[in-house]
């Protein structure tokens, strides 16, 4: 059984998941869409989530069985990241949650915003947006002063280095890369460093911090930094875009999915994935809204496009288990 870090996105984006093709596999965030963060290449340099059922990942299976451990020794340096104590995620076995009637009527109050009974697809995603930020936001003092380490009440450009180079350590046998590929990584994270100095003054304090780390969620300039690594990484012709092939080189996901999420993303048709068109993937809105997505078609009874309470509470059973039952369970079980 594979272990998973409960915690959430700002100390993984802030010193994993923030620059594209770190190391960080090992982490599940219920409270972020992580299926496509969680790459191949952030186990052996391949691209786009791993099917360990699928032709061709056979080679894999030594490396992931050795999980467990560089979850446990990653694991201690996310924890020390948050300050250690009542900060540290916790680190636990991944089984489906439960559900409860008094659980989904807090919620489905907490997320009807416009307080008329029901929910619609995007009460849910906005839901979702601002509870990853609050989150990240209530972790960021322990993360930030885990990054400053002489408690100047900055962050230096070494400091964010060195915080991140010792999480990656943690993963170097499973994520081998070239010396150039090292080289770009390295100047990858000095831009984004850079662009989140938003006053110049060769530091970053809280709110700098805060925003590097959520710099794949949202469509800025620290996200097209992100977004032009990530294609010159898989564009194999180097026309700057990506096609199907590309995009899909290695995926968790069926040839039918690829090919149905593929031409969504497509939004201009054309057979390949812009800049753009990979930034809204980049953010998590794609795969969180295929989430959504599930959760409608099973708890929509009447297929108004809204639920009610009531039809939440009576599609419970059919939930468990599911991604959206997963986050819910999250929702409901944390205190922000």
């Amino acid at each position: 059984m594979f272990r998973a870090c409960a915690c959430r996105g700002l100390i993984l984006g802030v010193v994993v998941l923030c620059f594209m093709h770190s190391p960080a596999l090992a982490y599940v965030d219920h409270g972020a869409v992580s299926s496509e963060l969680m790459n191949a290449d952030d186990l052996k340099g391949g691209e786009d989530g791993e099917d360990l059922d699928a032709p061709g990942t056979a080679e894999l299976s030594a490396d992931l069985e050795d999980l467990d451990s560089v979850h446990e020794e990653g694991y201690n340096e996310i924890a020390d990241a948050y300050g250690g104590g009542e900060h540290a995620p916790k680190l636990v076995d991944i089984e489906e949650p439960d559900l409860n009637p008094e659980q989904m009527q807090v919620l489905h109050t907490k997320i009807d915003a416009d307080a008329d009974g029901k929910i619609s697809t995007a009460e849910f995603i906005a839901f979702w947006k601002a509870r990853e930020i609050a989150i990240d936001l209530k972790h960021l003092d322990p993360v930030f002063s885990s990054v400053d380490q002489d408690g100047d009440g900055k962050a230096s450009m070494e400091e964010v280095l060195a915080k991140l180079g010792g999480i990656e350590s943690k993963f170097a046998e499973l994520t081998p890369e070239t010396d150039e590929q090292k080289v770009e990584e390295t100047e990858l994270k000095k831009a984004k460093f850079k662009a989140s100095d938003l006053d110049g003054d060769g530091y970053l304090n809280k709110m700098e911090l805060f925003e590097l780390g959520r710099s794949g969620r949202e469509k800025t300039s620290l996200q097209a930094l992100d977004v032009a690594h990530y294609v010159k990484r898989k564009d194999q012709n180097h026309d700057g875009q990506l096609d199907a092939e590309e995009f899909y080189k290695i995926t968790h996901l069926t040839k039918d999915e690829q090919e149905k999420d593929f031409k969504k993303l497509d939004v201009d048709g054309n057979g390949k994935l812009s800049a753009d068109e990979i930034g809204h993937w980049h953010t998590g809105v794609f795969t969180f809204s295929k989430i959504v997505a599930e959760l409608f078609q099973i708890a929509d009874n009447d297929a108004d496009s809204y639920i009610s309470l009531d039809e939440l509470r009576s599609s419970l059973p059919k939930l468990h288990g599911s991604d959206a039952a997963s986050h819910m369970h999250s929702w409901a079980t944390d205190e922000l």
